[in-house]
């Protein structure tokens, strides 16, 4: 059995962080241990700010951001359990390559999926230390040497904190930081490489229908168009299952991630910190590659409709030309996904994400400005 080996090594990363499902029980539960305790622990200190958010409205938003970062985790972790058969299921289906041998295109990407993965594994990291030593360095920080400056998130601590309890805070706020981000971004790869997947095997059909000639003999046109038919057809019902399983997970994923951007990037116009600044980036790469992915997707679907068309279908017998036409009508089903609350993953739909996004920050901060925030 002809099977790609990239699914493997993006369960091998997610089970090091123990956020794979599995069919009988959910090893989730390490990300959702981190979520519940990072919750009770800033829950006090997240109430006072929005009590008093007029004095620090930045800090608030830095606090809704990282609340909104755990929420997406969470409720990844959560559909993840909800659909892990049909996830199984999906995987299987993407993975089987009996039909064509595994090209080299696709070796190239799991090759280079495991560095992939590596550099987003030590990103995340630098980038929560980075946050960290940004935070110590902070005037406040050096002046109160307190936890609500010196820490990247306030913490409730009902005592005085000594040098090493706030040493191991520290590190446990990178570790978690460092653990939230790799789920989000790993979850991000594992929906790009499905979609690949797929984007394969349209184009190896393309190259299956370029090279059909066809002729005035019924039997030998059937004997060739038949598996082109079956092909197709195979690699739709493929789609079909990837885009409802990939409908359940995208919606609250897109959703927290949108609030994500608007935060960070209404937070860093406020701030001018560079861990906001960093979010927002990240959260825009991932928005922008995950609708260029439901792009390119479509685009090479639209193109099985062409490469019938371009049959010469006008030199083979009436037989022929009605299951050419038969081909032609099947094609003509669009490989698009649709998302509920904010339709197809396209381009165009993210330029449109962005500019509500944007119309959001500005009238974020004119109501700041208006009210002297």
């Amino acid at each position: 059995m002809s099977t790609t080996l990239g699914f493997y090594v993006i369960k091998k990363n997610l089970q090091k962080y123990y956020c794979w499902p599995s069919n009988q029980w959910y090893i989730g539960i390490g990300s959702i241990i981190l979520v519940a305790l990072n919750t009770i622990w800033v829950f006090y200190p997240l109430v006072t700010e929005l009590m008093n958010f007029q004095t620090n409205f930045s800090k608030c938003l830095f606090h809704m951001q990282f609340i909104m970062a755990v929420t997406l985790v969470l409720s990844g972790s959560v559909q993840a359990l909800r659909y892990r058969n049909q996830t199984f299921e999906m995987i299987k289906l993407l993975s089987d390559f009996n039909q064509l041998d595994i090209p080299r295109e696709l070796e190239t990407i799991e090759r280079k999926l495991k560095y992939v993965l590596k550099i987003i594994h030590w990103s995340t990291y630098l980038f929560a230390y980075l946050v960290t030593y940004f935070t110590l360095l902070d005037d406040n920080c050096a002046t109160f040497k307190t936890i609500k400056h010196c820490l990247i998130l306030v913490y409730y601590v009902p005592f005085e904190l000594k040098p090493l309890n706030m040493t191991l805070l520290l590190l446990f706020q990178i570790y978690t930081i460092g653990i939230l981000m790799n789920i989000i971004f790993v979850t991000t790869v594992m929906y790009c490489y499905s979609l690949q997947l797929l984007i394969i095997r349209i184009e190896h059909l393309n190259e299956k229908i370029d090279g059909i000639t066809l002729t005035r003999n019924k039997e030998r046109n059937f004997r060739m168009l038949r598996p082109i038919i079956m092909y197709h057809q195979d690699i739709f019902r493929m789609f079909q299952f990837s885009n409802d399983v990939y409908t359940n997970l995208i919606v609250p994923q897109k959703l927290f991630a949108l609030c994500i951007l608007t935060l960070s990037t209404t937070s860093f116009f406020m701030g001018k910190d560079i861990a906001s600044l960093t979010t927002a980036i990240a959260s825009w790469f991932g928005l922008f590659l995950s609708h260029t992915m439901g792009q390119k997707l479509t685009t090479v679907g639209d193109s099985v409709a062409n490469a019938v068309y371009n049959l010469n279908w006008c030199d083979a017998d009436v037989v022929t030309r009605k299951q050419v036409l038969t081909l032609l009508y099947l094609s003509q089903h669009p490989f698009t996904i649709r998302v509920p609350l904010f339709g197809e993953m396209s381009h165009a739909a993210a330029a449109q994400e962005l500019k509500k996004v944007y119309l959001f920050i500005n009238s974020l901060l004119a109501i700041k400005k208006n009210n002297n925030f």
